[in-house]
């Protein structure tokens, strides 16, 4: 089961497991033939991503640590959700289209380096 956390814990502790067992089932309704459930997963995942990433470019008085901490839970979690992603770039769905395409861009911007690893 997945514990009851709120998101400012999931990034407070930075564990990537947790944060990650806290959005599988999202991650797995974006591929759900049922266009309601991608799209209310689509826009909680999106609104998640836009807390952490404003949280991470607003973090005043943490230390390097802690935004480097967050940027691994954040990367985890793009590993896993990327493909799925992709894939919604080719929904029926509009709403759902752009809400996938906004996630990536704003992943994008975040990462530092796009280079092979």
């Amino acid at each position: 089961t997945v514990p009851s956390v709120s998101v400012e814990k999931i990034f407070s502790t930075s564990n990537p497991d947790l944060f990650l067992r806290v959005i599988q089932r999202d991650i797995n309704l974006i591929s759900d033939d049922n266009l309601s459930k991608r799209k209310a997963a689509l826009q909680r995942l999106n609104s998640l991503f836009d807390c952490s990433t404003s949280k991470r470019e607003n973090a005043t008085g943490l230390e390097a640590s802690s935004n480097e901490e967050r940027a691994i839970t954040i990367n985890a979690a793009f590993e896993n959700l990327l493909k799925p992603l992709l894939k919604t770039f080719d929904d029926k769905s509009e709403k759902c289209r752009e809400l996938a395409i906004s996630m990536v861009s704003e992943y994008i911007e975040l990462c530092e380096d796009l280079g092979p690893a």
